[in-house]
């Protein structure tokens, strides 16, 4: 007596967990039940159990010879187009609603095995709702995902190009036979050439054969590479710094994006300052020739000039040097 109270308050918050579960499940389909076509559809469920129960109450399908099953089989064509229409909870519902309005069809007109009959139709037309409702419902959520990641790819495709556009260095997209794909404005700068006219150009046709291999060649390990120089056909000597990466363009094929860093300036200047060094290297090596010449030549003379005369003064001495010191 004292745990029926007790059992009471669990099942009903059991009772009220499944149907909150149950009403957030058909939240999502919510605005799909609103929709007029939907209503539509229930509608045509009617007016095809209307007829079949005027065809049996009548008894018209004996003087028709039109099998029972026949009526019942015209459900496919509402519940198949709520599927397609409104997915898995569209289908399911008008053949669940199917079902209920067939009841009393089945009750009054249909004895033994017809009755059999049409409760199995009606489970089939029930399965199909499920089966179709699903298939529908999985081929809609791939062709959304599919929609979102062209989304995102567009999107990342849009800032790709507007960091490849500013980008103050170089950049060019190279297919693998060496055909210029696309430049950066930065690129057209530092060839001294139109955008479009870089584009569809080969490599070798800018920097020459030597210079396609050097540019190429250099970064096939990827990653940062020594300077290496250029000598454009119409233009100055460059030293370029290449960074290369390979990557898919999105339909199978595979380019090589170049990073080409002008150095120029700098090599320039760091010849500048090694010639500098040498100079100044240059400059005290002649100094130390020339003190070192300095002191061979006059240095060495005037000692020897002084040995010479303290030689004649010591002979010009009357007292003769201790013996000690001879």
């Amino acid at each position: 007596m004292s745990q029926a109270p007790a059992v009471r308050p669990t099942f009903k918050l059991k009772l009220n967990g499944w149907l909150n579960q149950g009403r957030h499940h058909l939240r999502a389909y919510r605005h799909r039940f609103r929709d007029r076509h939907f209503w539509v559809i229930q509608g045509i469920v009617i007016l095809i159990e209307a007829m079949h129960g005027s065809i049996e109450a009548g008894g018209f399908i004996l003087d028709l010879r039109v099998p029972y099953f026949i009526p019942i089989s015209l459900f496919l064509v509402p519940v198949v187009y709520a599927a397609l229409t409104f997915g898995f909870a569209g289908a399911v519902a008008t053949a669940l609603w199917a079902m209920v309005i067939t009841i009393p069809n089945v009750i009054l007109w249909h004895q033994g095995l017809e009755r059999v009959g049409v409760t199995f139709q009606m489970l089939i037309v029930l399965l199909v709702a499920i089966l179709v409702g699903q298939r529908v419902d999985r081929e809609r959520g791939a062709r959304q995902r599919a929609e979102a990641a062209a989304t995102a790819l567009k999107a990342a495709k849009v800032k790709y190009q507007g960091l490849i556009e500013s980008s103050p260095i170089a950049i060019l997209i190279i297919d693998l036979t060496g055909v210029i794909l696309e430049a950066n404005p930065a690129a057209s700068i530092l060839f001294g050439r139109d955008k479009a006219a870089l584009e569809s150009m080969h490599i070798a046709d800018l920097v020459g054969t030597a210079g396609a291999q050097k540019l190429l060649s250099a970064s096939q390990s990827g990653g940062h590479s020594d300077a290496v120089s250029l000598n454009l056909k119409d233009g100055p000597e460059l030293y370029i710094e290449p960074t290369r990466t390979e990557s898919g363009d999105g339909q199978g094929s595979f380019v090589i994006q170049v990073l080409l860093r002008d150095v120029t300036t700098e090599h320039n200047r760091q010849a500048g300052l090694r010639a500098y060094a040498a100079h100044v290297m240059r400059a005290h090596e002649k100094e130390r020739q020339l003190i070192a010449r300095e002191l061979h030549d006059d240095t060495i003379q005037m000692l020897a000039l002084l040995c010479r005369r303290l030689n004649d003064s010591i002979e010009a001495a009357s007292e003769p040097l201790p013996s000690s010191l001879t």
